[in-house]
């Protein structure tokens, strides 16, 4: 609240939208995702941020010199912007560090900086990629190695590329899947040209790629003419990453096969 050491600074120095997470997203954008397990994945933390705004509740009932009158939107904003923008430390704790939280995402290999953690002085610092920055260009940062579905569980987007990305597919022998075993399909472990070197992953590859509903081409036709089949610039966002996250896994997909 507006006790807090923290008010000007979350108020004035962070963004002023926080992301809107797929655990945001309506039943019917959810869907769109063509993915159970990362919808129930969203329904887990819609879950969990209700349980923060419950907490926050109970505390200014329980404690009337606890009550900063902070409405549950705008709760939930911070809650929001807090989880996105915190930076963690090598303890594991989570911090808000002025001017670093608010450096977007960019991987390494286009020039996004990395972050250190100096435990003697006290000081986290933003390190420039390896292509530095000129005047008036903006300082990203490299979130890391995550999944496409970790970017759209805690920042609400898909980066254009995810050399970090992975697919569970359940893989059998000689093409039987039924029985088989969940095993992590990764980007490094596809050639250029020949797939996947596992004979059986590739077949569950291809039998995964069938079972959508749309195709990778498909969705690729799709994501250029979104905004003409929407209502309106949230329902546009949403598809759009959907779309993205479809794409993504489905490229995957495609080159182990």
């Amino acid at each position: 609240g507006k006790e807090s050491a923290f008010w000007e600074y979350m108020t004035i120095g962070l963004p002023k939208d926080s992301p809107r997470t797929i655990c945001r997203w309506t039943s019917s954008e959810r869907l769109a995702l063509q993915d159970d397990a990362l919808v129930n994945e969203s329904f887990e933390n819609a879950a969990w941020r209700r349980r923060q705004l419950t907490n926050h509740r109970q505390s200014a009932t329980s404690d009337p010199s606890n009550n900063n009158n902070v409405s549950s939107r705008r709760f939930l904003h911070y809650l929001d912007l807090v989880c996105s923008r915190t930076l963690k430390g090598r303890d594991g704790s989570r911090n808000l560090v002025p001017i670093i939280d608010n450096a977007n995402h960019c991987p390494a290999e286009a020039g996004g900086g990395a972050f250190v953690v100096d435990t003697i002085n006290d000081s986290i610092s933003l390190i420039a990629g390896n292509r530095g920055v000129k005047a008036g260009e903006a300082v990203t940062l490299d979130y890391g190695g995550r999944r496409s579905e970790d970017y759209l569980l805690h920042y609400g987007f898909v980066p254009d590329r995810c050399p970090s990305d992975s697919v569970m597919v359940r893989v059998g022998s000689n093409g039987d899947d039924r029985a088989g075993v969940m095993t992590k399909v990764r980007w490094d472990d596809c050639s250029n040209f020949g797939g996947h070197a596992d004979e059986n992953l590739r077949m569950a590859c291809s039998s995964l790629l069938a079972s959508y509903e749309t195709s990778l081409g498909e969705d690729v036709s799709l994501l250029s003419t979104v905004g003409s089949v929407v209502r309106n610039a949230q329902e546009e966002e949403a598809l759009r990453a959907a779309l993205n996250y479809r794409i993504a896994k489905k490229s995957l997909l495609s080159q182990a096969a």
